[in-house]
């Protein structure tokens, strides 16, 4: 089963959306997935990554 094919408006529509969602969730040096829904995102990654030092 296919998906019907984007029209042109909605390609448009979508990257517009998706642009905007980067911009809203930009952090200055990083990007949060979405605000609010993980607070502690930072925090999994960072715990998932070995102490150097």
């Amino acid at each position: 089963m296919s998906l019907p094919a984007l029209s042109t408006h909605s390609s448009h529509e979508l990257k517009e959306r998706a642009i905007q969602t980067l911009i809203d969730n930009d952090r200055g040096g990083y990007t949060i997935p979405t605000a609010g829904l993980y607070p502690f995102q930072w925090n999994w990654t960072r715990a998932s990554q070995p102490s150097v030092g």
